[in-house]
């Protein structure tokens, strides 16, 4: 079960880029997330993109990639949409559906914030 008071603790955590891997792959675990998915999120706060999108599949599959940027020497930038299943069978998107956003320095954690956010979502709100 999903611990939300320790799942945003770990989101302002991931948006200040206070942990290692280590502290990132325990807060994970903490706030709920299997130990499978921790430690893909640990890579993906270290800046692995393969890493973000196994994530998205574990935590958020029914959510779409709708937006990413990644600016030299800038930060990165991902907005994911959640998605339904209309009545011809097709996946859409409404504003009920839900949006998520992450900004980072790098396009992987940016990825990891908004997964985190769109799990939150999902999970309870916000």
């Amino acid at each position: 079960m999903t611990d939300i008071a320790a799942l945003d603790r770990l989101i302002e955590a991931v948006e200040a880029g206070t942990l290692g891997w280590n502290g990132i792959a325990n807060a994970c675990e903490v706030a709920g997330i299997g130990l499978r998915e921790a430690q893909i999120a640990a890579s993906a706060y270290n800046g692995s993109f393969d890493a973000f999108m196994a994530l998205k599949e574990a935590l958020a599959p029914d959510w779409a990639i709708d937006q990413m940027a990644s600016w030299p020497g800038g930060k990165s930038f991902v907005r994911l949409i959640g998605t339904h299943v209309e009545d011809d069978g097709e996946r859409w998107h409404s504003h009920k559906d839900g949006r998520a956003e992450g900004e980072s320095e790098n396009l992987a954690r940016a990825g990891l914030l908004a997964l985190l956010r769109a799990h939150r979502a999902q999970i309870g709100g916000q």
